[in-house]
């Protein structure tokens, strides 16, 4: 996921006008380097994202050295 951040349209109206057009060449080339694409290899389909998510969490419940603190500790703060 990526986010860009755009000028305000009624603040700064010829400024949210070139960001756009910049964005929209970012779509329209968006295989090339750079582009909203970019490089491919090695991304992960969507698909076994949740596959993957799983298996990370697996080996940070199993993994005992990571010392993690407790949800609880979360929520005191």
């Amino acid at each position: 996921v990526e986010v860009t951040a755009l000028s305000h349209y009624e603040h700064a109206e010829d400024k949210f006008i070139e960001e756009v057009a910049q964005l929209r060449q970012r779509f329209y080339h968006s295989i090339a380097p750079g582009g909203l694409a970019g490089d491919r290899r090695g991304v992960m389909p969507a698909s076994a994202f949740s596959i993957s998510a799983q298996n990370i969490w697996k080996v940070i419940r199993e993994n005992k050295d990571l010392d993690l603190p407790a949800h609880k500790v979360f929520n005191i703060s």
